[in-house]
């Protein structure tokens, strides 16, 4: 059963890597260009916004990892729904961060 899913994989990127290329010479795409600064450090909001994220997704998976009886439950009603793990959470976050900090100094 696996290996149909892979084989299905493969061969849509490949009608799909044909299908863009025919586009592409069509005319549908257009090039844009776009400038990339590298070096600056990241805003507020782009620092904000990867905490949230990543609270919000470590606190749920990191959860799902140290729960006692993790083989038996099912991972997507845990991190959508069931028990959260603020403790470990603030901990591992908190251990992140200050190594974020102190790596900077």
């Amino acid at each position: 059963m696996v290996f149909f899913v892979a084989i299905g994989f493969i061969v849509c990127s490949i009608v799909l890597a044909k299908e863009l290329r025919r586009k592409s010479k069509d005319g549908v795409f257009q090039p844009t260009e776009e400038t990339i600064t590298v070096g600056h450090p990241a805003s507020v909001g782009e620092l904000a916004t990867n905490f949230i994220l990543g609270f919000i997704l470590g606190y749920k998976i990191l959860g799902l990892l140290l729960l006692k009886n993790s083989l038996n439950v099912n991972p997507q009603d845990y991190i959508f729904f069931r028990r959260r793990e603020i403790f470990w959470q603030v901990l591992f976050w908190g251990r992140v961060c200050r190594h974020e900090v102190a790596g900077k100094e």
